[in-house]
């Protein structure tokens, strides 16, 4: 049985710029990616359930200046506990593998890091940055859509599939607010 697609969203620079800055709690730190960040970076991946990432992998996809420098962190005590990289293809800037340490989730932390990259691909003049996500990564959708990401239909089985995880969203909304 073939892979499903993933879920693809896109956000126009124009809604980036409609973003506000996060701030992120005391005791932390939003920065770029720094050498010896490795480690702790591929902790937040595997915690967050991306599979495959090793050291020589994580190495190889920083070693394009462009993701280097846009990728970001939030830290705390030194120690990356919110990660996503700043990835590009023929068109469009990347929000890649956007992953939180769960013992830190709840405080903005992934907002802060998309809002960042999102914000480092504007000012490098990108008109769109785009993302796949699986179905399932509700949490995620949910923060994209609220930042103004739009799904994108871009196989026959996606209207069915969007459709599918906006009810279970307005179920875990509806159950939050019980």
């Amino acid at each position: 049985m073939a892979q499903k697609q993933q879920l693809k969203m896109v956000i126009a620079a124009e809604k980036i710029g409609r973003l506000p800055t996060i701030d992120v709690p005391p005791g932390y730190e939003l920065r770029a990616y720094r050498a010896g960040d490795e480690d702790a970076w591929l902790r937040v991946l595997h915690q967050a359930g991306f599979e495959g990432w090793d050291r020589p992998r994580l190495d190889d996809y920083l070693s394009d200046d462009e993701r280097r420098e846009g990728s970001r962190i939030a830290a705390y005590r030194r120690h990356a506990v919110a990660v996503t990289f700043a990835s590009r293809n023929d068109h469009a800037g990347v929000l890649d593998f956007v992953a939180t340490d769960p013992n830190h989730q709840g405080k903005g932390l992934g907002r802060a890091v998309c809002t960042s990259v999102l914000k480092f691909f504007r000012e490098r003049g990108y008109d769109t940055v785009e993302l796949r996500t699986d179905d399932e990564r509700f949490p995620a959708i949910h923060l994209y859509l609220s930042m103004g990401f739009e799904p994108v239909m871009c196989a026959d089985d996606m209207a069915g599939r969007w459709q599918a995880v906006k009810v279970t969203l307005t179920r875990r909304e509806a159950s939050c607010s019980d």
